[in-house]
This record gives structure tokens, sequence and C-alpha cells, in this order.
């Protein structure tokens, strides 16, 4: 079983998505030792390139070919991941300000809209502030991809 190195993104080093059936993966290393064989190379100014670039595709085909070794790599991808997002969305989260709107806002921030299912019938729902913040949230939970993606064009 080979071992890997959780920082690289092997996918990324033979250029395909994390999706990629072994056919796909093994079509994608022979393309790319083709192209960065240091035979190839030889003589010229990119032989150390090709050599190192090589070195870095056999590694990652050694882990994405393997299915168990895969898996693991996989599965702790996927924990850093999560583990990141959590990490960006709790500094981006807004204080809360302290009255009934303040626990609403908590809500929503910390379970969704869904939270606001437990406030139904209660005065804190009912208040003019409560439901400005729900509004101005949901509108922003709304808009915030569109104008994202909007700047991005």
């Amino acid at each position: 079983m080979a071992q890997f190195d959780e920082s690289k993104d092997y996918y990324e080093t033979l250029k395909v998505a994390s999706t990629a059936d072994e056919k796909e993966i093994t079509a994608a290393y022979k393309k790319l030792v083709l192209k960065y064989h240091p035979d190839k190379h030889q003589g010229n100014e990119l032989e150390d390139l090709a050599k190192e670039k090589l070195e870095q595709l056999n590694e990652a085909y050694k882990v994405l070919s393997d299915k168990n070794t895969r898996i693991k790599y996989d599965s702790i991808r996927r924990a850093q991941n999560s583990r990141q997002n959590f990490r960006s969305s709790a500094h981006c989260a807004p204080s809360a300000p302290p009255s009934n709107g303040g626990k609403i806002l908590g809500l929503i921030t910390r379970w969704g809209l869904l939270g606001l299912l437990g406030f139904i019938g209660t005065k804190a729902f009912r208040s003019p502030r409560a439901l400005m913040i729900i509004l101005a949230l949901m509108a922003a939970v709304y808009l915030a991809p569109r104008i994202k993606n909007s700047l991005k064009k």
C-alpha cells in the first residue's frame, strides 16, 4: 500500500476530476508520462523539470490507482475541506445583538432558515425587529451567490 502526502492534490497532478474512474486515471497518467518523460527531454534545459514532474506523476498514480489508498486519500481530503469550510464560516458569522432579534439571528446562522421553525408562534418572532432581521438575512442568502457570480464574469 502506498503512502501519500495529504497536502498534495493528486487529481490536479494527473489533471483528472476527483470522480474519474480507473481507466481515466490510467489514460491521463500514460499521456502525461509520455509528455514529461526525461528521455524525451534529454540534453535540454527541461530535463531536471521533467524528472521532477515524472516523480510527481508516479506518486499520484500510485495513490489513485490503488483502491484502498484512494479511499483513504479521498476521506482525508473531505475531512480537511470540511474543517476548512467550518473555520472560514465560523470567522464570517455575524455577531448577534443581545435582543430577541439576536436569538433569531443566532438560530439562522447556526441552523439555517429551518431553525426559525422553533420560533414560530413566539412573541420574539412577531416583533418588527426580528422580522426585519429575517428578511435581510433571507435576501443576503439569496443574493450573495448571484452577486459573487456576476462579479466573476
